[in-house]
């Protein structure tokens, strides 16, 4: 048997396990372990240990801007239903490599940029189609976010009694990361996570006033203690957190029958995701 097959099964076994393990999430389905900005937009947090980036889409509908429907609404009513954000079943969180080219999301997304940019294809179809597959790329484009452990300094609980403190997951879009970073690139000799020489951070979001188009921005500072940032080694208490395995709660990846089976007929979402190499002559699939 080849090996190629091999490593496609054992990788399919991993994807298959790792997503059971993420669906049930152990005990903490009871806790209130996910970040809540809550009705401030300024938080202090403490990052604790590794983090994972996570890949994701959002499948269902959206609010914001302009949108495309590329699921019929049955797919998130009932026992079955689906997310409305999925992981990206190409990214190994894991590993942090792309491994796979398993995700139905990517290969519409793929499939609508292919068109898009196709010399003769882009030339032949007229401009709301153009327009139509353009919305099909963003909507299917993936989502890089990151999420931590965190000790929430304004609401350390994890019940609802607030009787039991622990650690959190806050789950940060690249704009925080990336404020987060710039931070650090400014401190010299700490270690923003660490157990020992770790420090709390502030982070402020600044989101457009209602009915306002734009994003939402952020911010992050070090904690001072008068000049000087502050480092706040974990006490025992906190240490003594139920750890948190990330990898259990990066999401699931979407059902791919499932997905097939309720994309909608309207603007061509369907005939753009069954097209073949045989269809374009090509082999960009």
């Amino acid at each position: 048997m080849p090996s190629s097959f091999l490593e496609h099964a054992n990788r399919t076994i991993k994807r298959i396990e790792e997503s059971n393990a993420r669906s049930s999430g152990g005990n903490f389905a009871k806790e209130n372990i996910w970040f809540d900005w809550g009705n401030s937009d300024e938080h202090v947090i403490r990052l604790v240990g590794d983090w994972r980036e996570v890949h994701s889409h959002w499948i269902g509908a959206s609010k914001f801007g302009k949108d495309v429907a590329i699921l019929k609404p049955t797919a998130f009513v009932g026992d079955s239903k689906l997310p409305m954000s999925v992981s990206c079943d190409n990214w190994d969180a894991s590993t942090e490599t792309e491994e796979t080219d398993a995700c139905p999301v990517c290969r519409l997304a793929k499939k609508a940029d292919w068109i898009l940019n196709h010399p003769k294809y882009a030339n032949e179809i007229d401009e709301a189609d153009k327009e139509n597959f353009k919305a099909v790329r963003r909507k299917c484009a993936v989502k890089i976010n990151y999420i931590f452990k965190c000790i929430d300094r304004e609401n350390p609980y994890v019940d609802d009694e607030k009787t039991r403190k622990g650690y959190k997951i806050i789950k940060m879009p690249q704009e925080l990361w990336n404020a987060i970073l710039e931070m650090g690139r400014k401190i010299k000799g700490v270690e923003i996570a660490s157990v020992d020489e770790g420090i709390d951070i502030t982070i402020k979001r600044q989101r457009p006033a209602n009915g306002q188009k734009g994003k939402t921005t952020y911010t992050a500072s070090p904690v001072y203690d008068g000049m000087t940032v502050k480092q706040t080694p974990l006490t025992d208490e906190e240490k003594a957190f139920r750890d948190i395995d990330l990898l259990k709660f990066i999401g699931k990846p979407v059902d791919k029958d499932r997905f097939e089976s309720e994309l909608v007929e309207e603007n061509n979402i369907r005939m753009l995701y069954e097209m073949t190499d045989a269809d374009t002559g090509a082999e960009p699939f």
